[in-house]
């Protein structure tokens, strides 16, 4: 039996959603917490408030802040392995 390591790295998706609940329409932000491997909702109101829409696109702001921050730190790693890799090259010649 072979067993293979794979690195995946997923942009995980955030969106607003709307639900109908007995003819009143609500809006939700939705996400994916890597933590608990599963879709967060967070309610932020009723669709046609402003109040709501504002806390959604905060909401989506704030996860995307995340999500720029833990890839530039991934690119920062990348980086620093590239050139290691190529001065223990460089040294072997």
């Amino acid at each position: 039996m072979v067993y293979v390591k794979i690195r995946v790295i997923v942009l995980k998706i955030v969106a607003t959603v709307t639900k109908t609940v007995k003819g009143r329409t609500y809006l939700y932000f939705t996400y994916y917490d890597p933590n608990t491997r599963s879709k967060k909702e967070i309610y932020c109101g009723l669709e046609n408030s402003p109040d709501s829409k504002n806390k959604a696109l905060e909401l989506e702001y704030g996860k995307l802040q995340e999500h720029k921050k833990q890839i530039s730190l991934r690119m920062d790693r990348l980086r620093d392995q590239i050139k290691k890799s190529k001065i223990k090259k460089a040294e072997n010649f």
